[in-house]
């Protein structure tokens, strides 16, 4: 679907162990956060990666093993309110090649598929049902669901 509704995620998120607040959205049953809150979350870890937005190209440019650069407003928290979204439109690139990966636009900021960045950068994303938690360890490789 192109459009669709965006629930503030309530469970807990944990990055190599501690507590992090992201302004992140459940959508269509998973979990998208924002995708400059990754990057500068594991930003100086072995899973990092920077991204480089190209106004005249309408892309995003996701390049590994590289530490991302701040452009201000990331982990800026979210109103808690539930919103309507869309798909992105912007082309995503990583390292050069054209990836697939579902984005959609919240407020102007571009929210991946939690599992999907885990995937292309390979680090490991886990649910917790006893403690309504979200693992992300980035020691451990990508684990299919």
């Amino acid at each position: 679907t192109r459009t669709a509704a965006a629930v503030p995620t309530v469970s807990k998120v944990y990055v190599d162990g501690r507590e992090v607040k992201f302004d992140a959205y459940h959508i269509n049953g998973n979990n998208y956060f924002k995708l400059r809150d990754v990057a500068s979350v594991i930003s100086g870890t072995g899973k990092q990666f920077e991204v480089v937005w190209d106004g005249e190209k309408n892309a995003i440019n996701l390049i590994s093993g590289t530490g991302y650069t701040a452009v201000g407003g990331e982990m800026s928290l979210g109103d808690g309110k539930s919103k309507n979204t869309a798909l992105s439109t912007s082309t995503i690139y990583k390292d050069g090649a054209e990836a697939e990966l579902t984005a959609y636009n919240i407020g102007g900021n571009n929210y991946f598929k939690l599992r999907d960045l885990g995937e292309t950068f390979d680090f490991d994303v886990t649910w917790d049902p006893v403690n309504n938690a979200i693992l992300i360890d980035t020691s451990s490789g990508y684990t299919p669901e």
